[in-house]
């Protein structure tokens, strides 16, 4: 009867929860009002955290606080999806690795629960939770080659963006690591949740590359995990999600060779709308993925609904010439059912290939990562009379030092990247930025003087997006076929005037080739031999439409999300998540076999690292956990762990629903 007395709790609470979540967070509709996570927490803590090396400048306020200063503590909680407003206790920038074992110790001492933020890039504010010690790690971003170039360790904060440019500035062709495409997403939680990228078929997951992670475990302890030393905590570090077995301070990688030295070819193909060859040129796709050569890394495989019928269509690079490219895909029976609208389709590329396909050389991943990627979530309108696609490469390069190595705390405007090519002032203030340094205050544009905070990657990034994601193995035709009707349907809606149908992304990252190199249980990334991570959102930008109204969300769910979601579930009984893509549509309230969902068979060594490194601390507050642990926490907490629990699961659960109540309007 205990057990199921427990259990009746557990579910209690996280419905409750899930009502809070709404609340706060906006979960699936309007603009929340604040709630005060702050009150309550004693001066005596925050004065602990700013005893904390006092001597160090890497930001210029250090303990961010409601109490301390309402105002910038708004500025300095945001993240990066606008639709979900947290409200963590205090947030504490760490300038070492001693910091942050300091800032543990702090929260240990006043029972305060402890998340790790380096990119603020969670789908549901992850990074920052309501009650929480947040500690930011954006200034541990330093990076440094070994002598012999084989290896880069750099810090949690730095981004996708800057480990590419300093593998570039390596001055070794060809040098890297599997990134992601998003500039800005910080690599702590890419990395531990696996990392998908283009180069993902060439050199497999971005962790797969991992030599040494250095981490701070829940009682303040610093340690070195690897092959040989804390073996299992390495392991789980490779797929086991984020901030779930301590904070990672340093990540120490294999730098790899690629093919071709690095010399690549962009390429595009995009297919003819319409349901029948929607239908043909995604089983082609599929039949030719997993033969395709270890040449080619594809991420993109992108799904749209048009007026015209639905459209499929890939992008990739491909380590050689074009010509082989193309003789690749031919072979590969790719090339049927080719976009020929001239119009759409008609790209800028070398005469005599066929329209539907484009192809680009670069001498570098990293110079097709700036023509193609490294702006992807900047408008062209935030730049001054020209859009990015006018600027050229060492122009893009200025900018992407602006902005990708920009640091959370810094006030920020991506005009400062085009300042640079006609302001004499502005190039000091890049390489400030660039090198992790500052800060500065102002950048001009137009004459203009502007006092922007930085918001993750750019002033339109602030997204208000709700996503489901799943990951499956190759689609049968009868699938693809039902897929064809849901974008139809979209479609249909949206030329009706259903405004969340024309705001809806589909997509999918691609697995395969290297990626299929470590067994399912090598590492804590389970779903190795899987074909697709697909998504489907509801994606507006801030400056479009901040916030979509009850009505609008509900239906959307309703008439798009589930269907989705119940078409994926005909084929692919066993629904399953990334973790690193955790949010309300994923979350354990939706996937009934969570535990697997997550980590498949991995589930259960992750618990048992999890409970020995939890016993590790003779504090209360034993664990650091981020919303993508939470699996683990609720097994943890039926078996009667209650000082492992998700937060609201724990202590104070009454007055934060008390808070909730009272201050949300």
């Amino acid at each position: 009867m205990r057990l199921w007395g427990q259990l009746f709790t557990l579910l209690s609470l996280l419905l409750r929860q899930n009502v809070l979540m709404v609340v706060q967070g906006a979960l699936l509709t309007g603009r929340p009002g604040k709630v005060s996570s702050t009150k309550g927490i004693s001066a005596a803590f925050l004065e602990c955290l700013a005893a904390i090396n006092p001597e160090a400048t890497c930001a210029a306020t250090r303990v961010i606080a409601d109490s301390l200063d309402a105002e910038l503590y708004d500025q300095e909680r945001q993240n990066v999806m606008i639709n979900y407003q947290t409200y963590p206790a205090a947030i504490f920038y760490a300038c070492t690795t001693g910091d942050v074992a300091d800032a543990v110790q702090c929260a240990n001492q006043f029972h305060i629960k402890v998340s790790a933020a380096s990119g603020r890039h969670g789908f549901v504010g992850a990074a920052l939770p309501t009650g929480y010690l947040a500690i930011d790690l954006s200034y541990l971003n330093k990076y440094a080659m070994s002598a012999d170039n084989s290896t880069i360790t750099i810090g949690p904060g730095a981004t996708n963006g800057r480990l590419l440019t300093a593998l570039h500035r390596s001055g070794i062709s060809g040098a890297a690591v599997a990134t992601g495409g998003c500039t800005f997403v910080g690599l702590g939680g890419y990395m531990l949740g696996g990392g998908l990228g283009f180069l993902g078929r060439v050199l497999g997951l971005g962790c797969d590359r991992l030599l040494n992670v250095e981490m701070v475990l829940a009682d303040g302890t610093v340690v070195n995990a690897n092959k040989d030393t804390y073996p299992d905590l390495f392991w789980a570090s490779c797929g086991g999600g984020g901030g779930t077995f301590g904070i990672v301070t340093a990540f120490t990688f294999q730098i790899s060779i690629l093919p071709n030295r690095g010399q690549l070819v962009g390429v595009t193909v995009t297919y003819a709308a319409g349901s029948a060859p929607f239908v043909e040129s995604h089983m082609a796709f599929q039949d030719w993925l997993p033969t395709a050569s270890r040449l080619w890394g594809i991420d993109n495989a992108d799904i749209t609904p048009s007026p015209q019928g639905p459209v499929f269509g890939f992008q990739g690079v491909y380590f050689g010439e074009a010509a082989a490219a193309l003789q690749e895909l031919q072979d590969g029976g790719v090339l049927d059912n080719l976009c020929m609208d001239p119009v759409r389709c008609a790209f800028n590329n070398v005469p005599g290939y066929p329209m539907g396909v484009s192809m680009v050389q670069y001498e570098s991943f990293y110079d097709f990562y700036l023509d193609t990627q490294a702006f992807n979530y900047l408008s062209p309108a935030l730049l001054p009379g020209q859009g990015l696609t006018t600027l050229s490469l060492a122009q893009k390069e200025v900018a992407l030092d602006s902005i990708a190595n920009a640091l959370w705390g810094y006030p920020y405007t991506p005009f400062v990247a085009v300042d640079a090519l006609a302001n004499p002032s502005a190039p000091m203030l890049l390489q400030e930025v660039a090198a992790g340094e500052g800060p500065y205050t102002i950048s001009t544009c137009s004459n203009t003087t502007i006092l922007a905070p930085r918001v993750v990657g750019g002033n339109l990034y602030n997204e208000y997006q709700l996503p489901l994601t799943r990951i499956f193995g190759p689609m049968p035709r009868s699938m693809v076929e039902d897929l064809a009707q849901l974008l139809e349907n979209l479609a249909r809606a949206c030329a009706q005037g259903v405004v969340t149908a024309c705001l809806v992304g589909f997509g999918g990252h691609t697995l395969t080739g290297a990626y299929t190199d470590k067994s399912p249980t090598e590492t804590a990334f389970f779903f190795r031999n899987d074909m697709w991570i697909q998504f489907i959102s509801l994606t507006t930008s801030a400056k479009q439409t901040p916030y979509l109204s009850d009505k609008e969300v509900k239906e959307f769910v309703r008439d798009f999300i589930k269907p989705y979601e119940r078409l994926v579930a005909r084929y692919f009984p066993r629904a399953t998540a990334y973790a690193n893509y955790q949010n309300p549509l994923n979350g354990p309230l939706v996937l009934k076999d969570w535990q697997h969902g997550y980590w498949g068979e991995n589930y259960a060594r992750l618990r048992e690292i999890k409970s020995k490194k939890a016993r590790t601390s003779k504090q209360e507050v034993k664990v650091m956990v981020v919303y993508v642990s939470i699996g683990i926490l609720i097994k943890a907490y039926i078996a009667g762990t209650r000082r492992n629990c998700y937060h609201v699961a724990c202590g104070h659960k009454k007055r934060r629903m008390e808070i909730a109540t009272e201050r949300v309007k």
